[in-house]
């Protein structure tokens, strides 16, 4: 803005085109140009910037950017100005420019504690506003890409399909594997299941870990549509060590109510072991499913065993399952009877099978019933009350 100064002849201004001193008002003495236009200058940025602020607050955002830019224009060192038109330009979306207008409020109020206070704010507003709009198109972008990758598999199926009704042929199993992926990764079921799908022979073979048989029937079922009529191998398709475990606990929890209810003259001592069996399960180098923990019957070994191997679908290892069942030990009595000594430690004469077969000398000396002689009575076949009698105690 020129300069205007009071001299020995009144006041002057520097003419804003030769750069001559001449009394203000008055034609330039160097030039001969008109310099009262440049009456009242001083003062209009702020002016400018006052009615800036009225027209934002009106709500007429259009009008008081450009108020605010006649304001900037005008006086370029006027930092409020800058601060104004650089929220005004944020409200407009106009982001990038706004975070420009804010550096030139902060550079030219670098010694107004206020300015700096109110740029740093709506500078920090605007960044976590760029940074929220960044994510959602991160967002988008994602979902984009994972519709057009379903979208590739759902093609990909479609051409085998398209090859298989023109052609009248299956495609091949390279094909047919390729586009089975495609459609197990596209699909919104199986996406994550880390199945896949590779050609062997005249198939397409399968291969991964599920968490349930229902997922499983969903991968074939995905397979077969995608295969174009080429045969699917589930062979390599297991079920996690984590559904064997809790499928053998299910089973041992459930079966010996239903083998009570339908299978009249089921063994009562093994009913009463299943409900004592505590396993855990777990892949092992071959691939297969060891089983760990206890059970309280040798029996019943064999029987987890098949019980294992028909749910995960590949071989069981039980070497690691001990048999561990606390007893007690009752001396044979004058007058007892096998019976009898069922009654009175377990409750019920039933429990009789069950202390016979707990051991081979059990069953000779409940043959035998010598007096003095030892039986030992398993602890989960005692009547409430029995397990804390005075025989000893294993």
């Amino acid at each position: 803005m020129p300069r205007s100064g009071k001299g020995e002849t009144g006041m002057t201004t520097t003419c804003p085109v030769c750069s001559v001193a001449s009394r203000a008002g008055r034609e330039c003495t160097g030039c001969g140009t008109d310099l009262s236009i440049l009456d009242g200058i001083e003062g209009l940025g702020v002016r400018y910037y006052n009615e800036a602020l009225a027209a934002a607050k009106a709500g007429r955002e259009e009008e008081a950017l450009r108020l605010a830019d006649a304001a900037v224009g005008i006086d370029p060192g006027h930092a409020a100005s800058w601060l104004v038109k650089g929220k005004l330009l944020a409200q407009a979306g106009r982001y990038n420019e706004a975070r420009e207008a804010l550096e030139r409020a902060q550079t030219t109020g670098s010694e107004d504690a206020v300015i700096q206070e109110k740029t740093g704010k709506a500078m920090a507003r605007i960044g976590e506003i760029l940074d929220e709009q960044n994510r959602k198109r991160e967002e988008e972008e994602e979902t984009a890409a994972r519709r057009r990758q379903r979208n590739a598999g759902l093609l990909a199926a479609v051409a085998v399909l398209a090859t298989v009704a023109v052609v009248r042929l299956p495609p091949s199993t390279f094909t047919a594997a390729r586009a089975v992926q495609l459609a197990l990764d596209g699909s919104r079921t199986t996406a994550g299941r880390h199945v896949t799908a590779a050609p062997a022979d005249s198939a397409v073979a399968l291969r991964g870990t599920l968490n349930s048989p229902l997922e499983a029937a969903l991968v074939e079922s995905i397979a077969a549509r995608a295969a174009g009529g080429r045969r699917i191998d589930v062979s390599g398709l297991r079920m996690s060590d984590t559904y064997i475990a809790a499928e053998l606990g299910r089973i041992t929890a459930t079966l010996p109510a239903v083998l009570r209810a339908h299978v009249p003259g089921a063994g009562q001592d093994i009913l009463d072991a299943m409900s004592h069996v505590k396993l855990t399960a777990a892949a092992d180098a071959g691939g297969g499913v060891r089983l760990a923990g206890t059970v309280p019957m040798a029996e019943l070994k064999p029987l987890l065993m098949e019980m294992a191997a028909g749910i995960a679908s590949r071989p069981v290892d039980v070497s690691d399952v001990k048999v561990a069942d606390e007893y007690i030990e009752y001396t044979i009595r004058e007058g007892d009877a096998p019976e009898s000594i069922a009654r009175r430690m377990c409750g019920t004469a039933r429990r009789l099978e069950g202390i016979r077969t707990f051991s081979a000398q059990n069953a000779r000396t409940l043959d035998e019933m010598r007096i003095g002689s030892v039986v030992r009575i398993p602890r989960r076949l005692l009547a409430h009350g029995q397990a804390a009698v005075r025989e000893r105690t294993k």
